[in-house]
């Protein structure tokens, strides 16, 4: 009788240390996988672009159509070699006012973060002003200006008139100071993580952001799939 109760003491006394042991494991699993998260770096590589990059441009047009009411029917990095960007954010159909306010929200984005000295180079180094507005206004918008003027107006040396630009580039600093950039970050990080994030998923993050707007948004069907756009379906691309 007495050794049964001392085998079961230890036993008992056993169990604590097993359930210790057991928390202390969920909890490296854990930190292991918040820690293999990719997160938006303090520098961003600009000119490459990086991925970082790619994804705050995106998450810019989604937050800006949030905002507005509409719900985008996805975001995605692009694969396919006919692709004319890296990544891409579909749109239902949008009103000219709204389509005007995505089409250059990436830019506002983009303004914030250099304003913030948070671009840079491929090698790390800051930007200039010159250069920022070179990349900005050249092939980071080059689909985004058609959008928002709702014609192609580049010229043979593949620049536009110095009108368009700047008018571009007004929208975009007024749109700048109310646009809200911890969604924007969070869309971003998922983004960047995930790889592509269909309705559902980014009414998610941005009803942490916006619930005084999340009533508004609905999932809409796009009758040209993921890979296709329309004039009625617009799609941005970085």
């Amino acid at each position: 009788m007495r050794k049964w109760l001392s085998d079961k003491s230890r036993a008992v006394v056993g169990l604590p240390t097993l359930f210790i042991t057991l928390a202390q494991g969920i909890v490296a699993l854990i930190t292991t996988r918040r820690t293999s998260l990719q997160t938006i770096p303090q520098g961003i590589d600009y000119e490459t672009p990086s991925a970082a990059a790619i994804c705050l441009h995106e998450a810019g047009h989604a937050t800006a159509a949030l905002m507005t009411g509409i719900a985008p029917v996805l975001m995605e990095f692009v694969d396919d070699p006919g692709s004319p960007g890296l990544a891409r954010t579909r749109m239902p159909l949008l009103t000219q006012s709204q389509r005007e306010t995505v089409a250059c929200a990436a830019f506002a984005v983009e303004y914030q973060l250099f304003r913030r000295n948070r671009l840079v180079d491929s090698k790390g180094v800051p930007l200039l002003e010159r250069d920022f507005i070179q990349i900005a206004l050249g092939s980071n918008a080059a689909q985004d200006k058609v959008n928002y003027f709702g014609a192609n107006h580049e010229r043979s040396n593949g620049t536009w008139p110095k009108p368009y630009d700047e008018a571009f580039m007004r929208r975009g600093i007024d749109l700048a100071a109310n646009l809200k950039m911890p969604l924007v970050i969070e869309l971003a990080e998922v983004l960047l993580n995930e790889r592509r994030l269909l309705c559902p998923r980014i009414i998610e993050i941005g009803a942490k952001h916006l619930p005084h707007i999340a009533p508004a948004w609905k999932c809409e069907s796009n009758n040209q799939g993921a890979a296709g756009a329309s004039p009625s379906t617009p799609t941005t691309s970085s």
